[in-house]
């Protein structure tokens, strides 16, 4: 007894276990499941393509927007100096067309298109503004 007092009062009463050893497995550390290079060249091939996408839809179509619109902004300015150039005489050509046709004659109403009258006419310029007026005005009355 005095030897089973000197080991101590746990190991006197204790049985020995047997218990499972761990042959393999070990749960803290994590195993690999592929290839870490592959898995850095197919996440830099994803983001390649991601930035050419955005590169041609984001950029690239725009410009060619740009240029389109461009170029019919282009066109559009060169065909309206064409017709600047065309109409530069068409005051003139205005005021020979008012000469020859009556327009000049009817008081501005287009729908009736009522002749003025021409003793009003001449009574307008008769006096001090125009005197050679003022004859033809009393001969027309008499």
């Amino acid at each position: 007894m005095a030897e089973k007092m000197k080991k101590g009062p746990s190991e006197a009463g204790r049985k020995t276990l047997k218990c499972p050893h761990k042959q393999g497995i070990n749960l803290n550390m994590r195993e690999q499941k592929g290839n870490p290079r592959l898995t850095l060249l197919v996440g830099c091939l994803a983001i390649v393509i991601l930035a050419g996408c955005v590169a041609k839809f984001g950029v690239i179509d725009q410009y060619r927007r740009l240029d389109a619109a461009q170029a019919a902004y282009a066109s559009v300015h060169t065909e309206y100096t064409q017709m600047q150039e065309l109409l530069k005489g068409y005051d003139r050509l205005l005021m020979e067309y008012r000469t020859y046709s009556m327009e000049w004659a009817t008081d501005g109403s287009e729908d009736n298109g009522t002749l003025v009258d021409r003793q009003k006419a001449l009574d307008l310029g008769a006096g001090d503004a125009v005197p050679w007026t003022a004859g033809i005005a009393a001969g027309i009355r008499q």
